[in-house]
């Protein structure tokens, strides 16, 4: 018997950071522009955030609907995954801002995005000569629900996004109503360089005094 496709292809469990990004406002230019003008402001405005996702060392896992989904770390080279997912995000929402404004468009779309960090399954899909990788996992459906739970212009990170990234961004618990989601925090921007601790200046030292006592009556 042939096994099937999907048991024959190999999963891994690895650490990433997973990004749901998702675009508002397509509906309502799609009120008042011909279908044409609409796909091209999509797809021109995806394609920014595409070439953001890669320069950070990201990988494109698929598109649903407005929203992109990508991992940040899976490979060697891509370094600290949480620190560039979170880069990558800020960049998104600086360049959606600024493609409203090279493009002229009203009204303007915006866009709203989950991180969340964890222990993800790699699944290799597509067929040959068309590989892409499908990541799964509690750090994927937690990004998901961020994503969900923010609001325009607003990005949501889970404790351990937040964690690995607090030396170099500032952010604010935030609740949502989701009873099962950790505590969340919404990203604020940058920390000003004097705010910056490295990882060395946090560890603590404990520092002993000894006094030898009855060495005064020892002579060299």
């Amino acid at each position: 018997m042939t096994p099937s496709t999907d048991a024959a292809r190999p999963t891994r469990v690895r650490s990433a950071t997973v990004m749901f990004a998702d675009i508002s406002g397509f509906t309502a230019l799609g009120e008042r522009l011909d279908p044409e003008e609409v796909i091209g402001i999509v797809n021109g405005c995806f394609e920014r955030l595409e070439a953001i996702v890669y320069a950070q060392g990201g990988a494109i896992d698929e598109y649903l609907g407005d929203c992109v989904k990508a991992a940040f770390g899976l490979t060697l080279t891509a370094g600290d995954g949480a620190d560039l997912a979170v880069e990558a995000a800020f960049k998104m929402r600086e360049a959606v801002a600024q493609y409203n404004v090279d493009r002229g468009i009203e009204p303007p779309l915006g866009i709203h995005i989950g991180l969340s960090t964890g222990p993800v399954a790699t699944v290799p899909t597509g067929s040959e000569g068309n590989n892409r990788t499908c990541v799964m996992g509690n750090a994927a459906r937690l990004a998901s629900a961020l994503e969900d739970a923010s609001e325009r212009g607003q990005i949501f990170v889970g404790p351990e996004t937040r964690s690995a990234t607090s030396e170099f961004w500032d952010y604010r618990p935030v609740e949502i109503e989701d009873e099962e989601t950790p505590t969340v925090f919404e990203l604020i921007g940058r920390l000003p360089r004097a705010h910056r601790k490295r990882e060395s200046e946090r560890r603590g030292a404990t520092i002993l005094f000894a006094d030898l006592i009855g060495a005064d009556g020892i002579a060299p």
